[in-house]
């Protein structure tokens, strides 16, 4: 029950999260009683409610599915967890074999898209033309529009886990080095595949570093430190508190997994004028 001076008491409901945390649902309080909250920055408001994650920074906890994320590091890849987040169970051998063939076979682009990309100015910011790119997608797939055919959805989904390192090797080759653009090969894994088509070049054989590959694989779907640290200082889409900081063991954690890759992988080399 709230109190406010010159209103009468207005009665919220308390809403519980897995964990036994605490929210007052404030949805219909202005609608019935004309009283609006005031929470810069959502500083102790969550703006929905979520089944796919959970951060508990304060006490290192970081969940997809309910699984946590050291565990998935450890024993899971890309196929694994992006399967998760789509599904909410971990595959079996027969479904992650499934799954990743769907992937592998998404993986080309309609030669349109790379033959628009030289369009954009020599300087553009690589997500800005990412964004475009992708927007284009829709333009080759009307049928993914369907949002009331889960099939279809399911399908946009498989498309767009596929085509996205495709498309940011494309914009790193064609705008960022002025080089040949390198097709994706079925045999590889989706980061290898990445390696292969950002750094590989036409006149000589590209050989693949397993500790870069893994690094860049586990970093995929897991923040690196800087992204989580910078999605805790902002609005959480969780159905938890926002938190602030992480603990020292998945500080630890987050740091060696993912800062050989950040330095191997994410350096951004000369624009070509």
């Amino acid at each position: 029950m709230l109190s406010i001076d010159g209103c009468p008491d207005i009665e919220l409901p308390v809403l519980t999260d897995a964990f036994g945390n605490k929210f007052v649902d404030i949805q219909k309080m202005y609608a019935q009683h004309k009283v609006c909250t005031f929470d810069p920055g959502f500083m102790s408001t969550a703006s929905c409610t979520s089944k796919i994650t959970y951060i508990d920074g304060d006490a290192g906890i970081l969940l997809y599915r309910g699984y946590p994320i050291e565990q998935l590091v450890e024993s899971a890849d890309f196929y694994d967890v992006a399967f998760l987040l789509l599904h909410g169970e971990l595959p079996n051998a027969v479904e992650k074999k499934s799954f990743r063939k769907e992937i592998t076979y998404h993986t080309m682009v309609h030669e349109k898209i790379a033959t628009m990309l030289p369009s954009f100015n020599y300087d553009s910011d690589p997500m800005n033309v990412l964004c475009g790119a992708v927007a284009a997608l829709a333009a080759f797939y009307p049928e993914s529009a369907n949002v009331k055919d889960p099939s279809m959805q399911i399908l946009a989904c498989h498309r767009l886990i596929a085509k996205m390192p495709t498309i940011a090797a494309m914009i790193h080759k064609i705008l960022l080095k002025g080089q040949p653009t390198v097709y994706p090969k079925n045999d590889l894994s989706i980061a290898e595949n990445f390696l292969y088509m950002m750094h590989s070049m036409p006149t000589e054989p590209y050989e693949i570093d397993p500790v870069k590959s893994k690094a860049l694989e586990t970093s995929s779907f897991c923040p690196r430190p800087r992204a989580l640290f910078a999605r805790l200082r902002s609005p959480s889409p969780v159905f938890a508190p926002r938190t602030r900081r992480l603990s020292p063991a998945l500080r630890a954690s987050l740091v060696r997994q993912f800062l050989y890759c950040t330095w191997t992988t994410s350096r951004m080399p000369a624009r070509v004028r």
